[in-house]
């Protein structure tokens, strides 16, 4: 039997397109169901230690790459979006999976980093709640929006304030206006306790970390922060550089030079973009308690706009996270009034109970809805 060295593989939902060649160099094209175990077994024995395979990135390349990598030498999730894999004139099946045995076969395909299990999962939990908070957010807005359109003033700050809330059962809302602030009021409630349900759950998840703690002494950053900080690098260790790690979130410089010329077309923005986001964003804060970074910042700012000192000095705060969790040493000017704090806040929260949290649900929501919505969502932490 002739051994498969290369194969090119084209990933779909429930299918893929295989590539690779035959002694001759000619290209064999076959394809295979992703739920028909026959087929998946006759895959299997084109595979052999000696075989490397490249799949796109799609978004069940981590269950091939699960799947068969144990009967393989290599298998490469790839990133075909640099190499102009979908501009061309012809775009099938057979055609993807025969340009991805070519660049593999050149050595110069982008092999994607395949996040474990843990870190993946803590993506999605991260990721929930980002989408619970935006939800909440829009309820709020458009509860604010009500009571401007009816030019009531409101009395506290915020929206979900039971003062304001008495504010929408006045006689100068109409009943579609009373019918609209009061759904949008209970889908705010819900919000705001599955918001505290899912952080209870991430806190939980990740228990004692050191990381996290090692993060947390620098000024600006939360557990939130921290937590999402982590979650987006992965293993540190797979960074040979701080440079590397800064590039890895978008946050290098594109230069172009042409014949003695050099230009900056500002930063590349590739890579992990809610890295790049709270990278930047913690500056904000940062730049308060950091006699470094503030100076830093001032200095960039006023060479030019703000905006790029903040994204220089996230650049530069990225760097020192990166010593951070390789040195395992604290951050050098550390606050420790704050960090006492933030540590207290985390402590406290590991030391909440899940049943306590499926109390609260019960006080502030209905029977029916509470049975129905959280007794098979429960989070067993």
């Amino acid at each position: 039997m002739t051994i498969i060295k290369q194969i090119g593989i084209d990933l779909h939902t429930n299918c893929f397109t295989i590539a690779y060649r035959d002694k001759t160099g000619n290209f064999i094209f076959e394809e295979f169901n992703l739920f028909k175990n026959d087929e998946i077994e006759g895959f299997k024995k084109l595979l052999s230690k000696e075989t490397t395979i490249a799949v796109e990135a799609t978004i069940n390349s981590s269950y091939f790459y699960e799947a068969f990598s144990p009967f393989v030498k290599k298998v490469m999730i790839v990133n075909t979006s640099k190499h102009d894999h979908k501009k061309t004139k012809r775009k099938t099946d057979k055609e993807d999976a025969k340009r991805i045995l070519i660049f593999l076969e050149a050595n110069m395909l982008s092999e994607i980093w395949v996040a474990p299990k843990k870190v993946v999962h803590l993506r999605k939990l991260l990721s929930i709640q980002k989408q619970i908070e935006s939800i909440q957010t829009g309820c709020k807005n458009m509860l604010g929006n009500i009571l401007i359109e009816t030019a009531t003033k409101r009395k506290r700050s915020e929206i979900t304030h039971r003062d304001n809330i008495a504010l929408f059962y006045n006689e100068k809302f109409n009943e579609n206006q009373q019918l609209i602030s009061r759904n949008l009021i209970e889908i705010t409630k819900y919000m705001e306790l599955k918001n505290a349900v899912m952080k209870h759950a991430i806190v939980k998840y990740l228990g004692e970390n050191e990381h996290v703690k090692l993060l947390m002494s620098i000024p600006g950053i939360s557990y939130y922060s921290a937590v999402c900080i982590l979650a987006e690098i992965g293993d540190i260790h797979r960074f040979d550089s701080a440079k590397k790690l800064c590039s890895y979130a978008g946050l290098v410089p594109i230069l172009e030079e042409s014949n003695g010329k050099r230009k900056n077309r500002g930063i590349t923005k590739s890579g992990r973009r809610k890295l790049r986001y709270f990278a930047t964003f913690a500056v904000l804060n940062a730049i308060k308690s950091s006699k470094t970074l503030r100076d830093f910042y001032n200095k960039i700012a006023l060479k030019g706009s703000k905006k790029k000192a903040m994204v220089a000095t996230g650049r530069k705060l990225l760097t020192i996270i990166y010593h951070i969790l390789t040195t395992k040493e604290p951050f050098r000017e550390i606050k420790e009034s704050l960090y006492n704090m933030k540590i207290f806040k985390w402590k406290k929260a590991l030391m909440t109970n899940s049943s306590n949290m499926n109390k609260l649900m019960k006080k502030f929501i209905d029977k029916e809805i509470y049975e129905a919505v959280f007794i098979d969502d429960r989070l067993k932490c």
